[in-house]
């Protein structure tokens, strides 16, 4: 060795040309820097390597890198080094890596292998920290996933609210038409309630794709988690135990009740099944008044980049067997349990929920240390005004005159809508799309009263319709309905004086309710 060789990088196999004024050099780098020999072991590792992982000088030199790996990844590791060793290129990667103290951190690595004489006799690795923009990335693909998985969802509950327009109406009609003393109004009644159970399923794929009902007020938390204390008691058995952290004078939050209310029976539901079997288990149910920054707040699922500030937490934690990192990656998706297979939408929902309220969640988790789902409101300062929905009380047997057009590409709630609306003593004019419905106002304005416009619709959709419809005539009483919610569907018409909404699937009393309440206003 000379004297300006560096010590301890010699090898069995040959020996790392660093020198003092190279290491100086080197240990001016951020990234860091090691170097292991043919058989594996550290030979070399600059100053920005060890404050990336926390080791010190002689932890390293001698040793293999098999510390700076975790244990599952280890068979896939050696395999790497193996393909580098056997190659004569630069390697780029991006891997995760353990530091001294265990945690995880994401690597961007470029492996180069070393030759001498034309033998192998190690290998460098140049690592640099990628740990946030990995978390970017994952939040990225995360919100994507949802997003399309939301359209699909969305996309299933309109069209099987068309099918359940069809189920509960006939239902409905042939119910008005039997005496009552008739054995077959309890088949009729069986199909009904299954028919408003499947709806009911589409409310939560709706709330999975964001698109759920809502009815947006300010709230006070902790009284909607006094008012759900006997259902949530009902959830865990009898072996786990809830325990409540209600913080005093939380401001409020704007938000749905029963919405929420849904969110907070998932996240017990989800701790009580991370419990079962268990003798002890503890479920605790905790609200606070918090400030968090951005850099918290990008950290969370839901964020659409929230601004930084006071939030409304609620935390509801467990005390169970807890998750590894690749089962927290899958909680949101639909239907995904470490239980058994087709669990349901809870957590998915939960998200779905939590997006159209511009919330945020976060999630604590590790093997053997429990879980914690805590989620974050905008606090409220000011009271809010919420507007309050008339709702027309309709006479049992209340009858109209005059006609009423429905345009829907369904022909099933073309004649379902048609044998309600003539029962109720309107003529019907039906129209499967929106061109062939502005056709034929142009030439019937004068006797068509009220208009009953389906959203989506091929070649021509609701809003160009309706656009269409007010070319003709800028005061035709148009009602949309939709398998969306009212908020989502109207959404596409603010602003242009719609008469009335009606939600599939829905029953004959609410169609005609509608109705009458659009000419009533007419009238008036």
């Amino acid at each position: 060795m000379t004297e300006n060789e560096t010590p301890g990088i010699h090898s069995g196999t040959g020996m790392f040309p660093f020198h003092d004024a190279d290491r100086r050099i080197l240990d001016t780098m951020s990234d860091g820097i090691v170097v292991i020999d043919g058989g594996g072991l550290v030979r070399y590792t600059n100053r920005g390597f060890m404050d990336l992982f926390g080791h010190r000088e002689e932890e390293l030199l001698g040793k293999d890198l098999e510390p700076w790996w975790f244990p599952e990844d280890a068979e896939v590791e050696r395999n790497r080094v193996k393909a580098i060793a056997g190659g004569t290129a630069t390697v780029p990667f991006i891997a995760r890596r353990r530091t001294k103290d265990g945690v995880e951190l994401w690597s961007s690595i470029r492996a180069t292998p070393m030759m001498e004489g034309g033998a192998f006799v190690g290998v460098l690795f140049m690592a640099s920290d990628h740990t946030h923009a990995q978390k970017l990335e994952a939040k990225l693909q995360q919100a994507q996933k949802m997003e399309s998985l939301g359209m699909l969802a969305g996309g299933i509950a309109h069209d099987f609210n068309n099918l359940l327009v069809a189920v509960l109406g006939h239902a409905d009609l042939a119910l008005g038409e039997l005496p009552p003393e008739t054995p077959v109004r309890e088949q009729l009644e069986n199909i009904k309630q299954a028919a408003v159970r499947a709806s009911d399923l589409t409310k939560q794929l709706l709330a999975y794709a964001g698109k759920g009902r809502f009815v947006i007020g300010r709230l006070d938390l902790n009284r909607l988690l006094e008012d759900t204390s006997h259902l949530l008691d009902a959830i865990p058995s009898p072996t786990v135990t809830i325990k409540r952290r209600l913080a005093k004078e939380l401001p409020s939050i704007e938000g749905d009740p029963s919405q929420l209310r849904q969110v907070v029976v998932n996240l017990v539901t989800n701790a009580a099944e991370a419990l079962e079997g268990t003798s002890s288990g503890l479920i605790t149910i905790a609200t606070s008044l918090v400030e968090v920054d951005a850099s918290y707040l990008a950290e969370t699922y839901v964020s659409e980049v929230l601004p930084a500030g006071k939030y409304v937490s609620l935390e509801v934690s467990d005390n169970g067997e807890g998750m590894t990192p690749e089962i927290r990656a899958k909680i949101f998706d639909p239907f995904f349990s470490t239980k058994f297979t087709g669990r349901g939408l809870g957590l998915a929902a939960v998200m779905g929920i939590l997006r159209s309220h511009r919330a945020a969640i976060k999630v604590y988790s590790e093997p053997g240390g429990g879980s914690t789902f805590r989620l974050l409101f905008p606090a409220k300062a000011e009271d809010t005004t919420a507007s309050e929905r008339m709702k027309a009380v309709p006479a049992a047997n209340w009858q109209g005159t005059g006609t009423v057009m429905v345009i829907d590409d369904e022909q099933a709630v073309r004649n379902v809508m048609r044998r309600i609306l003539e029962r109720a003593g309107f003529r019907v004019i039906l129209k499967e799309d929106g061109a062939s419905g502005v056709e034929a106002y142009r030439q019937q304005q004068e006797e068509i009263l009220v208009i009953i416009l389906d959203v989506t619709m091929p070649h021509m959709g609701g809003e160009e319709t309706f656009r269409r419809l007010r070319q003709i005539n800028p005061d035709v009483k148009v009602i949309v309905s939709s398998g969306y919610t009212e908020r989502e569907a109207t959404g596409l018409f603010a602003g242009k004086r719609i008469a009335g909404f009606v939600e599939k699937p829905f029953t004959p009393a609410r169609l005609i309710e509608q109705v009458r309440a659009t000419l009533e206003a007419k009238k008036s």
